[in-house]
């Protein structure tokens, strides 16, 4: 023979005191009309309904978890799978963020490029613009030396006709 708190310490041993247990235990009692005796104010019955009982509310208690778990599980699925799609936008969103910085190094880099041209061209636009300008001292030297050669020249012709005279004269 066993009491409710007995059962209920076969089912839970950790809430044998939880008068909702106790409650489940006499409903199922009921459910099965299962035949009761008082024995002191408590209730009692026979160790095989006893069993029944347990048996009974353990299979109840495992189905009730078993959905609990399910309805946990399609929560926690839901919960991912928006956590999922947050991630997905934050990751499309970061990957627009780079294709647009990848646009700008590419501009960056063809300006860099022509910028690069540009400056070799002007400096062998430099260096022919110098090359020009030392031909041109080369040639002003040059012309500055047979110029001082044809005024020494005329000079000589000065002073030579200068003396034809005076031997004219004479």
């Amino acid at each position: 023979m066993k009491n409710v708190k007995e059962i209920a310490k076969e089912i839970d041993p950790l809430n044998v005191n939880s008068q909702k247990l106790r409650q489940h235990i006499r409903d199922e009692i009921k459910r099965q009309h299962i035949e009761v005796k008082k024995d002191l104010g408590k209730i009692v019955i026979e160790d095989d309904d006893a069993k029944l009982i347990v048996r009974s509310l353990i299979k109840d208690q495992a189905e009730k978890d078993s959905a609990r778990n399910d309805e946990d599980s399609s929560i926690m699925i839901k919960k991912l799978q928006d956590q999922i799609k947050q991630k997905d936008t934050e990751i499309t969103r970061l990957n627009k963020k780079i294709e647009d910085y990848a646009d700008d190094f590419k501009k960056i880099s063809l300006q860099q490029q022509q910028l690069t041209n540009q400056q070799q061209q002007l400096q062998a636009k430099m260096l022919q613009s110098q090359k020009q300008l030392k031909d041109q001292s080369n040639l002003n030297d040059n012309l500055s030396s047979e110029n001082e050669k044809l005024n020494t020249e005329i000079e000589k012709m000065k002073k030579a006709t200068f003396w034809q005279r005076l031997f004219k004269q004479y």
